[in-house]
Formats: C-alpha cells, sequence, structure tokens
C-alpha cells in the first residue's frame, strides 16, 4: 500500500528462509509510470489483484465473526 499512497508501510515480515528482496518505492513506481507505462501498469495491477484478495479475506473473517 505504501508504494501506492505514500504513507508509512502498515506490517513488517521476517522471512522463513534465505530470499532475495526487491524493493520498489513511490518515487520508482511514480518514475517507472513515465518511463515504461506497460511495466509500470502490471506492477501496479498485480499489487491491486493482492490488496483486494487480502480485503475480500479480511472482509469474509469479519462477516463470520458477527455469525
Amino acid at each position: 500500500m505504501a508504494v501506492l499512497d505514500g504513507e508509512r508501510r502498515s506490517a513488517s515480515c521476517m522471512a522463513a528462509s534465505d530470499c532475495v528482496l526487491l524493493n520498489l518505492g513511490k518515487d520508482s513506481l511514480e518514475k517507472m509510470l513515465n518511463e515504461a507505462p506497460r511495466v509500470a501498469a502490471k506492477i501496479i495491477r498485480a499489487i491491486a489483484i493482492a490488496l483486494s484478495k487480502r480485503l475480500r479475506m479480511a472482509d469474509g473473517q469479519l462477516l463470520s465473526q458477527q455469525f
């Protein structure tokens, strides 16, 4: 979310095994929108899909707690 809105990250994580990470900040994404808009659009779409899945999961959990 932070890459889209520029706010602070809302979570932290810890890797369970060795991994390679990529860091994409808001400024870099905005630069990419100008220089490689198709690639940036694919990244933004992937972020939107991931956020949508998380929101649907959270909604489902809230609904199950109400009944």
